[in-house]
Parts: structure tokens; sequence; C-alpha cells
């Protein structure tokens, strides 16, 4: 797919960018992607939408089952890494490639549900923020099926990081998010990990941005389409966070050389 958006600019709805980085989700990637697309589709009265697809580096067929979905929708883009980068890289090129009002980044297992996003930009709008987090750990959210090591490990990272943010944040690590577009392209991010949630969050502080959480569910339950959200299937949740120390979906330890990011 060309880099160029495909997307009708004579509307005068704003455009949603949502950036998805993807590596080894041969999987659950079609299941996810149609359930994105068509939940995309439904808020066509508000938002026009563009939906990247950064694959990063793959090994499985994650880049070709993204290529043919992309090949007969006009408003989805899929970027290749060459070589798997981690999530820092994926989401750098994918915010870089984005071209709209808004910008979401969003899990390839749909650990969080895509109804997450229109709550996001709400707030986004309402409240007049550049950042809008979806926290599992704010009041009201919760957390479902999620190995009980890892989300130990979670909930420690996230209050240590949390005490040292001027933001009322309680989930710093986490990538499910929403932001002003132009903002955060304008953000001279360098991080190629999963420590790229928090360098956001950093940069955001210093330029005073406003920067707010909604409650969030956060599951590792097996999807709609079969395929486990976490465990031995689990791509987007060693994508997703944090700064802390790697262990694998299912909590066991990880060498540190590879490719696969925290999922605590």
């Amino acid at each position: 797919m060309t880099p160029t958006a495909r997307v009708d600019g004579g509307s005068d709805r704003p455009l949603l960018s949502v950036v998805v980085p993807a590596y080894n989700e041969a999987l659950l990637l079609m299941g996810s992607l149609t359930t994105l697309y068509e939940y995309l589709r439904g808020l066509g009265g508000q938002y026009r939408f563009e939906l990247l697809i950064v694959n990063d580096g793959s090994k499985d067929e994650t880049g070709a089952i993204a290529d043919a979905f992309a090949a007969s929708r006009a408003e989805v883009r899929v970027l290749h890494n060459p070589v798997n980068f981690r999530l820092g890289e994926a989401l750098r090129r994918g915010i870089a490639s984005s071209v709209g009002d808004y910008v979401v980044t969003f899990d390839s297992d749909l650990s969080y549900e895509p109804e997450h996003i229109e709550r996001m930009l709400s707030a986004l709008r309402s409240e007049h923020a550049r950042i809008v987090v979806a926290s599992p750990y704010a009041k009201d959210g919760r957390t479902t099926a999620i190995p009980f090591r890892r989300e130990l490990m979670s909930r420690a990272a996230n209050k240590l990081l949390a005490a040292s943010s001027e933001h009322d944040v309680t989930t710093v690590t986490g990538m499910v998010r929403a932001y002003d577009g132009p903002f955060v392209r304008s953000l001279n991010l360098k991080a190629m990990g999963p420590e790229i949630n928090s360098e956001i969050l950093y940069k955001a502080q210093i330029l005073r941005a406003r920067v707010i959480e909604i409650p969030a569910h956060l599951t590792g339950a097996t999807r709609p389409n079969g395929w486990p959200a976490d465990g031995s299937a689990c791509g987007s949740a060693r994508l997703r966070s944090s700064s802390c120390s790697p262990v694998s979906c299912s909590g066991r330890s990880t060498s540190s050389s590879s490719p696969a990011w925290s999922s605590c």
C-alpha cells in the first residue's frame, strides 16, 4: 500500500487516524481488523477515518493478511517495517504517517473493546485535552482474565511512575490512547520500545499539555473470533506496555534480547 491517505477530504467531519501496531498477529489479525473497521464505519456520522496498520517485521503471515485486508478498503493503509524494531518505532512511524485531526493508538488483539475509541474522543473534545488515556486502573476501570503476576507488576510499575508525574493518570504505560493529531505529531519522540508511552506523557508534562484518563476495561479473555487475546497468541499484549522488566503475556520471564515487548 502507498503511504498516501485515500480519505475523502471534502467533509466538515474531523478525520480520525487509528494506528494499530502488529507483530506476529496472524492468528488474530483478520478478525480484529474486521471488528475494528466495522466499528469505525459506524462512527461515520461523526468522523472520517483512516486505519493504519504497522506490521513491525512479523515473521508470520501478519503482513500478507494486513495487505489483503487493505486491498479492498480505501481507508486502510499498511506500513511494513523490514525487521522487528519494537513498539516505540512502530508507533512513531504510524503517528508520523497519520494525517488525522485526532490520532488513536489501539491494540491489534482488541484487549480493549473498540467502544473505548468513541469514549476517548468524546473526552478529548469535551475536556479540551491533548491526550486521553484508557485506564483500567482508574476509578470504575477494571481488568478481566489477566494473569495475576502480569497485573501485579503492571499496577506496581504504574503506581511508581504515576507518583513522579504531574498528570492525574493511573496508567502511565498504557498504549490505548486518543491524541490531538497535530500535538502528538509535533513531539520529538525517541523511544524504540514500550517506554514510548511514558515518554509521550513526560513530554506532554514539559509542554504543560492537558492529559486526562477515562476508566477502561482491559481483558485477556478469549475474543469473539475464537483466539485468546492473552497467553500463547498474545501478540499485542507483548507490544503494549511498559517500562518494567521484560515478561511474556503469561508472566514468564523473557530474554532481554527477545523481540517481544513487555506485557506488564
